[in-house]
């Protein structure tokens, strides 16, 4: 995950190279900066942001088990 902040805005977004991992080449490095920016959270309030990267985080760990299972049952 990467939180950043800018201001007083905290944005919170999957790093890319999870994004590309999860994809499995299906599509281009611009496709894996747009989904960054489709995915991104932003909000004021810092434990909110951490809270929501430990959320998507989870969500991320989740994906990347069932696909490395779908591949172990290839």
């Amino acid at each position: 995950m990467a939180i950043t902040k800018k201001e007083s805005e905290y944005r919170v977004t999957f790093r890319r190279t999870s994004i590309v991992e999860a994809d499995q080449g299906r599509h281009d490095a611009d496709w894996h900066r747009d989904h960054a920016e489709r995915v991104a959270y932003y909000t004021d309030d810092r434990e909110d942001a951490l809270g929501s990267a430990k959320s998507l985080s989870d969500n991320m760990v989740r994906v990347m088990a069932r696909l490395a299972e779908q591949g172990a049952n290839r």
